[in-house]
């Protein structure tokens, strides 16, 4: 049949190899899973970090015990990791000539991308520009377009200003789009406790609910413009060692966010709710309302330290060879922000278990009808970065 992409013959693929494996005589899988669980989530694994590259060797040491053929793909793409992410809240703006402005609240936190062990990375939102900016603060609801709209209704300019906009009713990548679209100097993105904290009961260590130190990290990259490795769009990157053709850094700027964005806690959100100027906002109703949103007068400070960087990523593919060339693919990435129990450690351990068993029928002369390939990917989290430069 001549390449892969032509004996690709698969739809509804992970269920496909997961139905295969699930034929195999019912054992008890608890035990095994959550020793794979552990092992691999007891190190990061961020992409681009020494911790991705030796996870990928873990999987792929598993696989071969399974029986699988097993390939390591490694491949340099661009990523965006953080160097040092400063965060300053204050009261109001900064009195002219006054000398030791107290802040409310100060943090700076600092990233080793190239550390052995590697460390936690802190929260942040990946392809975040880098800069520095103060600017009162201004509620912009989830930052979607008919948010801004009530505001321009209302009078309120945001323009120059820091918006403040809750997770969640869209992709986080859109709603700093619109943030820029807007003219706003930079955004701070935090998750409404009513969501997902204190206000569904006992957060983390007391209960499941999030606490209000800990913000929601992700890509904020718009991935319907630059889809995989900004630098190498509609073709695969090169892999490592290897010079390829790809895309400067400032042609890839246009295609990536452009101001300073950064993840906050529901603590932090608070300060700056509780000091915000109220103004009249339209309803739907046609009535108008008074609404605490800003601009002001709590002002923050923003000093984000984010290179986009050429890195290494790895991609573990394992293929158990079948009756004819027609192939069926699953695939699920491994590489996360943190730890990664949930996300996607699970999915990968279950895929790893599927393997174990589809290996076991395999070593007792069992052959499947098509060629079975399975897809560990890399720099998921950046923007389905891994998976798209194996496509392409």
């Amino acid at each position: 049949m001549g390449t892969l992409e032509k004996r690709i013959r698969a739809g509804g693929i992970a269920a496909a190899a997961l139905a295969i494996a699930a034929a195999a005589p019912v054992q008890e899988s608890g035990p095994p899973s959550r020793e794979l669980l552990r092992e691999l989530c007891a190190a990061p694994r961020l992409a681009g970090t020494v911790g991705s590259i030796r996870a990928a060797r873990f999987v792929a040491e598993k696989l071969e015990e399974a029986g699988w053929r097993v390939e390591l793909e490694e491949r340099v793409v661009l990523l965006s990791l953080p160097r040092q992410l400063g965060f300053e809240l204050y009261a109001g703006p900064a009195a002219e000539g006054a000398e030791g402005e107290e802040a409310l609240v100060r943090r700076v936190e600092c990233f080793d991308a190239d550390a052995d062990p590697p460390g936690d990375v802190p929260a942040y939102n990946a392809w975040s520009a880098s800069g520095e900016v103060r600017a009162p603060v201004v509620d912009v609801g989830y930052g979607l377009r008919a948010d801004y709209e009530r505001l321009t209704a209302a009078g309120v300019d945001v323009r120059g200003r820091i918006a403040l906009a809750r997770y969640g009713r869209s992709y986080r990548g859109v709603k700093v789009e619109l943030a820029t679209e807007h003219g706003c100097a930079g955004i701070l993105l935090f998750s409404d406790p009513a969501g997902d904290g204190d206000a569904k009961g006992p957060t983390w260590p007391d209960g499941p609910w999030k606490p209000d130190t800990e913000a929601q990290r992700g890509s904020i990259s718009s991935i319907s413009r630059a889809p995989g490795d900004p630098t190498t769009p509609g073709v695969p990157s090169p892999a490592s060692g290897v010079d390829g053709k790809r895309r400067s850094l400032e042609d890839c700027a246009a295609d990536l966010p452009r101001i300073p964005c950064l993840p906050i806690g529901a603590r932090d959100a608070r300060a700056i709710l509780a000091r915000r100027v109220e103004v009249e906002l339209p309803q739907a109703s046609g009535d108008a309302v008074r609404a605490p949103v800003g601009p002001g007068p709590a002002e923050v400070r923003l000093a984000l330290d984010v290179p986009r960087e050429l890195r290494s990523i790895g991609n573990v593919i394992a293929t158990l060879p079948g009756e004819d060339e027609r192939v069926v693919v699953a695939g699920n990435h491994r590489d996360a922000w943190v730890r990664g129990a949930n996300d996607a450690g699970s999915g990968t351990v279950a895929l790893l278990r599927a393997a174990q068993r589809l290996g076991e029928r395999a070593k007792a002369g069992w052959k499947p009808r098509h060629t079975i390939v399975l897809g560990f990917w890399d720099a998921e989290e950046f923007g389905l970065i891994g998976s798209t430069e194996w496509g392409e």
